[in-house]
């Protein structure tokens, strides 16, 4: 016989399609359908309670179909939510793969018993997508709630930040504002008093005393006041 290519064992084996009845293809073939058959288990279990996340980047992941030699979405998403195991369940149910899978056993002579394990009925199709519609509304409820209380919490912290601004604006600022005050009236009978006996300093003392207070915005309205200046001419 002419040779055959056997994609289970990855290589053209030249004795023909007696080679699937070989111990190697036979081992290699039962360690694929354990790992397939845990894959399934996975997702059967998620008909009848169906697991809703919010959606995550480890979501994006996919199988490889040894029936239909093709890789498939693992999980449904619309990049806000997940249905875990979605794509796999959908997949299996498909009829491109109830026959794929027909042929893979035959082609393959694989144990017959544990074909249907590999087929999601039109039955289990319909009971998923039911109780799937159910756990997203409960999946939404559950966010509205949450949403909810985060922004009760929100509201707490602003309302608690806007009371100690308020308590410090009455404890602290008048008592800072009364602090500037008596510095402004130090420093401007210090001038008065001041200005005739050194008026060649007095005009950069005084400027330097207002920068010392932090009147910064003041120290140009000042200097250029017309009755600083007069008062300046006078003496």
């Amino acid at each position: 016989m002419g040779p055959f290519y056997c994609s289970i064992c990855g290589k053209t084996d030249f004795s023909g399609k007696g080679h699937i009845y070989g111990k190697s293809h036979q081992s290699k073939l039962k360690i694929i359908l354990v790992k397939f058959t845990e894959k399934v288990k996975e997702a059967r279990r998620t008909i009848k309670s169906p697991q809703v996340e919010k959606y995550g980047p480890h979501h994006d992941v996919k199988f490889w179909c040894y029936c239909c030699t093709l890789e498939v979405q693992k999980h449904v998403t619309d990049s806000n939510i997940t249905v875990l195991y979605g794509g796999l369940l959908e997949h299996m149910s498909t009829p491109e793969h109830r026959k794929n899978t027909h042929k893979f056993w035959w082609d393959n002579k694989a144990d017959p018993k544990l074909r249907d394990k590999f087929i999601i009925t039109q039955e289990d199709t319909e009971r998923f997508k039911s109780e799937v519609s159910k756990a997203l509304k409960q999946f939404e409820e559950k966010e509205d709630v949450f949403i909810k209380q985060q922004a009760v919490v929100i509201r707490s912290q602003e309302q608690h930040r806007l009371e100690l601004l308020q308590s410090l604006s009455e404890v602290c600022f008048p008592a800072m504002l009364q602090a500037l005050i008596q510095n402004w009236s130090n420093l401007l009978n210090w001038s008065t008093t001041a200005m005739h006996t050194h008026p060649g300093k007095i005009y950069v003392r005084i400027i330097n005393a207002i920068l010392s207070l932090g009147m910064h915005q003041y120290s140009y309205n000042f200097k250029h006041s017309p009755t600083f200046i007069a008062s300046l001419q006078t003496v």
